[in-house]
C-alpha cells in the first residue's frame, strides 16, 4: 500500500462522520497491523462503539500493552467489557493479571461478569477457583456464575473448586 493511499485511510478514521465508515476503516487498519496509528487514534477517539472497534483492531495486532493500560484506567463500562471481552481469550499473563485488579476494584457487577467470562474464554480455572472463594460470602448471583463456568471445565482445578464447594455446603 502506498503512504497516500494509507493517510487517506488514517484521515477517514479521524476524521469522518460517518461512523460506520470509520469503523470499518479502523478495522483494516487493523488488519494492516498498524499499532502505533491505532494508539494514536483510541487516544483521541470519543465514540464508544469507534473505541469498541479500536480494542477488537488493537489486539488484531497483538498490542496487549495498550490493551492491559486500557483495562486499568478505563472507566466507562462499555468499552471497559469490551476490552475484556477481547483482552482474556489472549490469556497473556500481565492481561490476566490486570483483570484480578480490576474485579477487585470494581463494584460494578457487569464488570465483573465480563471477568469471569474473559477467565472462562481463556480457560483460566485456577482464577476462576480465586474468584469463586472471594465470592462465597457476597456476592451469590457472581458466586453462580463462577459455578456455572467452572461446571462446564474439563480439568482438575475446576473439579477440586467445585468439589470442596459442595462438600463445605454439605449437598
Amino acid at each position: 500500500m502506498s503512504t497516500k493511499d494509507f493517510d487517506s485511510l488514517v484521515k477517514v478514521a479521524r476524521t469522518s462522520k460517518n461512523i460506520g465508515e470509520k469503523i470499518a476503516t479502523i478495522e483494516h487498519l487493523g488488519v494492516l497491523e498498524t499499532q502505533s496509528t491505532l494508539r494514536d487514534l483510541y487516544k483521541s477517539e470519543s465514540n464508544p462503539k469507534v473505541k469498541e472497534q479500536l480494542i477488537e483492531s488493537l489486539m488484531m495486532t497483538g498490542d496487549i500493552e495498550i490493551l492491559s493500560n486500557i483495562l486499568e484506567n478505563e472507566t466507562g463500562e462499555k468499552i471497559l467489557t469490551n476490552a475484556i471481552s477481547v483482552a482474556a481469550p489472549f490469556a497473556n499473563k500481565d492481561v490476566l493479571n490486570k483483570l484480578i485488579i480490576t474485579y477487585q476494584k470494581t463494584n460494578r457487577d457487569v464488570v465483573k461478569k465480563a471477568i469471569i467470562e474473559g477467565y472462562m474464554n481463556s480457560h483460566d480455572s485456577m482464577r476462576l477457583a480465586e474468584l469463586l472463594v472471594t465470592e462465597t460470602n457476597t456476592n451469590t448471583e457472581l458466586q453462580e456464575d463462577i459455578i456455572e463456568m467452572l461446571g462446564v471445565m474439563n480439568d482438575d482445578v475446576a473439579t477440586a473448586a467445585l468439589t470442596k464447594l459442595y462438600k463445605n455446603q454439605r449437598i
